[in-house]
């Protein structure tokens, strides 16, 4: 029924994170969140843990998305899941996002980009969205998992540029250059 378990929220201009009792995955609440339409730039609306520095994380939640697509314009994307370091660079993004004519789940990670064509977003629908990072110089990994499978992944990479994940977003860590709202909830978000 509130963010009080949360380090807090990030929410800036035109964006909204709220507790709901409208929609949820499991028992009685979830967080609501949403962006307002953005021409260019972008908008945040999330909860955010700190964490201890660590090399290996997983995250995991339930997002319903309720508003928000289609996507219409190369490169406009919102991000359900995202892990930063201590210094707020990004480590890596599981993202919904319009590439080469369609919008599909991605990671976007050190510079690289990867979709999946195996299972595509839509609306009213509850998806288990997993993100996981493994931070070593030459074993290094990240992937994503859609419910329960795993769709996307890099392996075998160096991924210590940025040094350990220290903190983990939930919600609509950023919506960027989309020009209509989108809504978000999330439930039952576990890091491990």
């Amino acid at each position: 029924g509130n963010f009080n378990i949360w380090s807090g929220l990030k929410v800036t201009t035109g964006g909204k994170a709220t507790i709901s009792n409208m929609i949820a995955y499991k028992g009685s609440y979830s967080a609501r969140f949403e962006s307002g339409a953005i021409t260019s730039g972008t908008i945040r609306a999330c909860v955010y843990r700190k964490i201890d520095e660590i090399s290996i994380v997983y995250a995991r939640g339930y997002f319903y998305l309720y508003e928000g697509l289609p996507l219409n314009d190369t490169d406009d994307r919102f991000t359900p899941i995202q892990f930063l370091n201590a210094k707020g660079d990004t480590i890596g993004n599981l993202q919904i996002r319009y590439v080469k004519g369609e919008y599909s789940f991605s990671i976007l990670a050190f510079d690289k980009l990867i979709t999946t064509t195996a299972i595509y977003p839509g609306l009213k629908t509850w998806y288990c969205l997993e993100l996981y990072v493994k931070i070593h110089s030459t074993q290094g990994e990240v992937k994503a998992y859609i419910n329960g499978i795993e769709r996307l992944s890099y392996t075998s990479i160096d991924t210590t540029r940025f040094g350990k994940v220290s903190v983990i977003r939930f919600g609509l860590a950023n919506s960027i250059n989309i020009q209509h709202r989108v809504v978000v909830y999330c439930d039952s978000a576990a890091i491990s």
